[in-house]
């Protein structure tokens, strides 16, 4: 491969190629390419804790005890239920940007919605992506 500079786009498809020295004759150079998940895991954590913490603020404020009939200070409120399911069906509607794409859902990517409205993340599939 040749290059007019030193920045190689078309070598590896996704990645650009910065070289900072010239290579010595008769001297191989190994490159490494390895995915690092770290951010990724820590993105999808980050969005699960926030949504989960947002669930619950809201199931409670939400919320009414029978056995003390106390309720929640939102209660009824139609405007909890309306944000509620925004938020539902931002998580769970796929956007028209991804309609062809490979992973569309957050399940695909280990994010499951669990029965009390929480969501919890399968590390291993999530590792996967």
């Amino acid at each position: 491969m040749n290059s007019t500079n030193n920045t190689v786009s078309s070598a590896i498809d996704g990645i650009t190629l910065n070289l900072a020295k010239e290579s010595v004759p008769g001297v191989a150079t190994t490159l490494t390419v390895s995915r690092d998940t770290s951010s990724l895991t820590a993105g999808v954590s980050a969005l699960v804790k926030a949504y989960n913490d947002v669930n619950t603020t809201a199931t409670n404020l939400g919320s009414y005890n029978a056995t003390s009939k106390q309720a929640g200070v939102l209660n009824g409120d139609n405007t909890l239920r309306s944000a509620q399911n925004i938020l539902r069906a931002a998580i769970t509607n796929v956007p028209s940007e991804l309609s062809a794409a490979a992973l569309q859902h957050l399940s695909d990517i280990g994010v499951s919605l669990q029965k009390d409205g929480t969501l919890t993340v399968d590390s291993t599939k999530l590792s996967r992506q």
